[in-house]
């Protein structure tokens, strides 16, 4: 019944030997195949692994209008690096301000912005609150500050990336 004439030896083995060696051999036939179906399970489990573990997962926040998720979220974040928080929002941070310990509050603070620096001037003329923003507080307090704000960079994801989030502050702002 088999392609590779399995059947037709355990047929004459059955008759040379008897029952107990038909049995033994039938063991010793379906050892081989049986170690070769736990490899290609083994092999197709690794890759499966692989596959979900590259795919990663959807981001947070999709667009500035969700930046509220993060603040009904924020204790996933807590502990956590700046980088792993901005890795969760699509919207491009613009801008940054920073301000240390003692100013504000008791911790030092990133404030990211969607909106670039110059934008961000004229914007203050012609509303009454500020953009969208959210606010890092940070348990490192070693950074240049700046009230003013800066146009965030590559540069600046690398250098402030492995802070430490210690809390985060949403707001919503008009249109």
């Amino acid at each position: 019944m088999n392609d590779d004439g399995t059947f037709s030896k355990i047929i004459i083995n059955i008759k040379k030997t008897g029952r107990k060696d038909l049995i033994q051999l039938l063991l010793k036939t379906n050892a081989s195949k049986i170690n070769q179906m736990k490899s290609s399970i083994q092999a197709l489990t690794i890759l499966l692994t692989l596959l979900v573990s590259c795919t990663g997962r959807a981001q947070m926040v999709k667009s500035v209008d969700e930046i509220d998720k993060l603040d009904s979220n924020k204790s996933y974040f807590i502990g956590k690096s700046i980088k792993h928080l901005l890795s969760e929002i699509k919207p491009e941070i613009k801008m940054a301000k920073f301000v240390p310990k003692g100013s504000a509050s008791n911790r030092s603070t990133i404030t990211f912005f969607f909106i670039q620096v110059d934008k961000f001037k004229q914007y203050e003329k012609t509303h009454k609150q500020p953009p969208s923003y959210i606010r890092v507080t940070i348990k490192e307090e070693e950074f240049e500050f700046n009230w003013n704000g800066l146009e965030w960079t590559p540069e600046m994801a690398r250098k402030y990336g492995s802070y430490i989030v210690h809390g985060i502050r949403v707001f919503k702002g008009e249109k």
